[in-house]
């Protein structure tokens, strides 16, 4: 129920095997699109607590959320998208897990988008 990057902060370097950051918030005024989660700060920040080799994954079903994660990733030359073909954002891994929020986005025809990052 706090700021999840007090508790990114506390953790030690290259500590995580994998990293979910599962529907963030899309902020969508254009004012406030500072506050979204997918930031260079905070990119910075999970990066850090990343072992190489590990995985942040992150997904959004918001179009314009979509966008920003894949512009402000591609800035980045720590982290490779493991995406091979259009499958790979549209297919949930393996191992996922729908959340009440996910279930509730399907419902409403939104989908998510599958983003998977390697730690470089």
């Amino acid at each position: 129920m706090d700021d999840a990057r007090a508790m990114i902060d506390a953790l030690p370097d290259a500590g995580l095997d994998i990293v979910y950051l599962l529907h963030p918030d899309p902020w969508h005024k254009k004012r406030h699109a500072k506050r979204r989660f997918v930031n260079p700060d905070n990119l910075d920040a999970l990066a850090r607590v990343l072992k190489p080799g590990g995985e942040l994954r992150i997904v959004t079903d918001d179009p314009v959320y979509r966008q920003w994660t894949a512009i402000r990733m591609t800035e980045r030359t720590d982290f490779h998208w493991m995406a091979e073909k259009p499958a790979d954002w549209r297919t949930p891994p393996a191992d996922w897990i729908d959340t009440r929020y996910a279930l509730k986005a399907g419902r409403e025809g939104r989908l998510d988008c599958f983003f998977r990052y390697q730690k470089l």
